[in-house]
């Protein structure tokens, strides 16, 4: 697998999450190819509402508004996760395909967009 000095810290942080917090990842950590297969649309969308609305299971019915972090940051981070996932460039299909390129994680980011576009956001 490539690795990018400035994307690993984001794979770093998402892994981390993705395991709990229970396991620490630094610069000299490398994900398996299993560990990358084994990602869901799911768990990125968890991770992108911490980073939005510091909550992976948040709520905007109930109020909840995304001050974490912008839609561009969300978007870098689809990038870079996106960069690490073995089938990158296939769609996400039946379970299988890079699973960044799946509509619940598109959903995500167009929802902050609107929020910022209200001013209601980041």
């Amino acid at each position: 697998m490539p690795y990018k000095k400035c994307y690993h810290a984001y794979l770093c942080r998402f892994m981390e999450f993705q395991y709990g917090f229970s396991v620490e990842f630094n610069h000299q950590s490398r994900s398996t190819r299993r560990e990358l297969l084994d990602i869901r649309p799911v768990d990125i969308k968890r991770f992108f509402g911490l980073l939005a609305y510091n909550d992976p299971d948040y709520d905007i019915t109930a109020g909840h508004r995304p001050t974490g972090c912008c839609s561009s940051n969300l978007a870098a981070a689809k990038r870079v996760l996106s960069f690490y996932m073995p089938h990158r460039t296939a769609p996400w299909c039946n379970g299988q395909g890079n699973p960044t390129r799946s509509a619940p994680v598109n959903d995500l980011i167009k929802e902050v967009k609107k929020f910022e576009v209200r001013g209601e956001g980041c």
